[in-house]
């Protein structure tokens, strides 16, 4: 199996050497008693470095019987893992297995349960490349979404097997949690188990030949109903900015640009009067792609091609192509009344780009209330407070995507990014201080792309 397939099939990407100071910055070179758990060590870099770092101050057969332990489910990784590992072979706690399978008195981590003092490791990122059926439903269920994430499921692991109050979960994993829509359910798991100590956002090139914008995941177990500011840290433009962060109304976890920006953020954002937002509607995803690249030729007529550079629009001028009519299942849309909205239907997808200040690649402004959208994009709504021209201008600002910069990462389409979003940006932008205007001024620009109106397409 090639390194593609492997990162496919299992999420395969190895932790850069960059990153392990990240990891292993408070571990305790006096505590002969903690212990240490990777749940899925891969080629051993991690655990190797860790044991080198212990042998400063205990000896290699203490190590591997009582400090170390892990799990790894593919065997050529794990048989050459513990080659590396236990040369001496001493008796070790690593098990080649998945970490995340039944936990049960028959699973050997099940004696493991409020012992760890800390959890580390690099998880898989990929979707779906976990069965429900594969693991234990208490770490299945945090995630409370269709489309499973498999890091999901290994931070919930760290809720099983770090000791109260002290046990430490520190993971590489991506910085979307913060926001996405389909993680929801898992921040909601996070707040009631675990209090954040840190986010680290790593740069764009923290992985070779990967589109996922990670960060180091610092928390500890607590069950605690109040959850306190932690630190976050982000790299802006080259500069590295410092503050304080903690989840908002909505429940997401703004990326805040220092203290600047989020002083500005909060004088600019739109909690108490949201706009009415959704995430596109999946099904007429798949007749889109049925439709030929030609603009000219199509197999189901849309407004534009399905190239990447443009919009795919699902019109109520050919209803017989939607899948809505027999699919009565509510997904990440929440409201399948997607025709006959006046409603602003938006693509944030910029292509190849993890670092970007122009989160928005078009804009369609659906005054006729005559069309859907597909999963590319989110939507926002017209109400008897919002006005679409209003919030185009907002969207067009450079103070609009600050706000987009600060609640995502780079071009997670996510209607949470876009409910904060004020209903006109005249009056939030005369809160501002001199100095914050200028941080915007300097980091942002104003939007120049073409705005599509459905009232200039006939049939």
């Amino acid at each position: 199996m090639n390194k593609k397939d492997n990162i496919k099939n299992f999420g395969e990407v190895f932790t850069p050497d960059k990153l392990f100071s990240y990891l292993f910055d408070d571990i305790d070179l006096n505590d002969k008693n903690a212990t240490y758990f990777e749940p899925s060590f891969g080629d051993g870099r991690l655990v190797l470095h860790l044991k080198n770092l212990l042998l400063q101050s205990f000896d290699e057969k203490h190590i591997m019987n009582n400090m170390l332990y892990g799990v790894e489910l593919q065997s050529e990784l794990f048989n050459r893992s513990m080659c590396n590992l236990n040369p001496n072979r001493f008796k070790h706690n690593f098990y080649n297995m998945s970490a995340v399978d039944k936990f049960d008195i028959f699973s050997p981590l099940y004696d493991l349960k409020g012992e760890m003092k800390k959890l580390y490791g690099n998880p898989p990122y990929n979707k779906n490349i976990l069965k429900k059926n594969d693991v234990d439903p208490y770490l299945w269920n945090p995630s409370g979404y269709t489309t499973k994430l498999a890091y999901l499921p290994f931070v919930a692991l760290g809720d099983l097997l770090l000791t109260p109050d002290i046990g430490k979960i520190k993971y590489v994993m991506p910085v979307s949690f913060t926001s996405n829509q389909n993680t929801q359910s898992f921040r909601e798991f996070l707040k009631q188990r675990f209090q954040i100590n840190s986010l680290r956002v790593l740069p764009p090139d923290a992985f070779d030949d990967i589109m996922i914008r990670t960060c180091i995941f610092d928390a500890t177990k607590n069950d605690n109903a109040i959850h306190d500011d932690f630190t976050f840290i982000r790299n802006w433009n080259n500069v590295e900015y410092n503050t304080s962060s903690n989840y908002d109304d909505n429940n997401a976890i703004p990326l805040y640009i220092g203290d600047i920006g989020k002083s500005a953020f909060n004088k600019l954002a739109n909690y108490d009067h949201s706009l009415t937002t959704f995430k596109g509607w999946n099904g007429s995803d798949s007749y889109a792609k049925q439709s030929s690249k030609n603009e000219s030729e199509y197999e189901y007529k849309y407004l534009n091609s399905v190239n990447k550079g443009s919009p795919i629009f699902y019109s109520t001028a050919f209803p017989d192509k939607s899948k809505a009519k027999v699919n009565n299942k509510k997904n990440n849309v929440g409201d399948y009344n997607r025709f006959g909205y006046k409603k602003i239907i938006i693509n944030e997808v910029v292509f190849d780009s993890l670092e970007t200040t122009k989160h928005i690649k078009y804009i369609f402004v659906d005054d006729t209330g005559k069309f859907g959208l597909s999963p590319k994009n989110t939507c926002v709504i017209e109400t008897e407070h919002t006005k679409l021209d209003d919030i185009v201008s907002v969207l067009l600002s450079k103070e609009g995507q600050f706000i987009l910069s600060t609640m995502k990462d780079y071009n997670h389409n996510d209607d949470f990014s876009l409910k904060v979003l004020p209903i006109s940006i005249d009056g939030y932008k005369d809160r501002l201080t001199e100095e914050e205007r200028e941080f915007i001024e300097s980091n942002f620009e104003d939007l120049d792309i073409t705005v599509l109106y459905g009232s200039d397409y006939t049939y």
